[in-house]
């Protein structure tokens, strides 16, 4: 079993739209991963993640991210406890990235380094 994660990013109306990734959630791989994209490429790989049941894996570092192959599937509220997800990240509208573990109280902060 893989470590799942939720991956959100904050619209400009402070709602948010989400893509689950199957495998490789775990920090130490998605936040370098996140820090790579900047807002429009992350929001770009989410609607297309959703579109074809999310992530099955999430590599835009090595351009090899491959997507789940489902039915469409989006998420929208990074505070839901009813899914599997280990971890949730959620870029914000500042470019900070904000994660926890699922059943976490608090919510860890990390900068957001936009790729040039």
């Amino acid at each position: 079993m893989g470590t799942r994660c939720d991956i959100y990013i904050e619209n400009n109306d402070g709602t948010h739209i989400g893509a689950q990734c199957l495998f490789d959630g775990y920090p130490e791989h998605i936040l370098k991963e996140l820090e790579y994209c900047d807002y429009k490429m992350l929001k770009d790989y989410i609607v297309l993640a959703g579109s074809r049941g999310g992530f099955r894996l999430f590599y835009p570092t090595k351009g090899e991210t491959e997507f789940a192959g489902g039915l469409p599937h989006y998420i929208y509220n990074p505070h839901s406890k009813n899914n599997d997800a280990d971890y949730v990240y959620v870029v914000d509208k500042s470019n900070k990235i904000n994660w926890k573990k699922r059943n976490a109280q608090s919510w860890k902060i990390q900068w957001h380094r936009k790729q040039q």
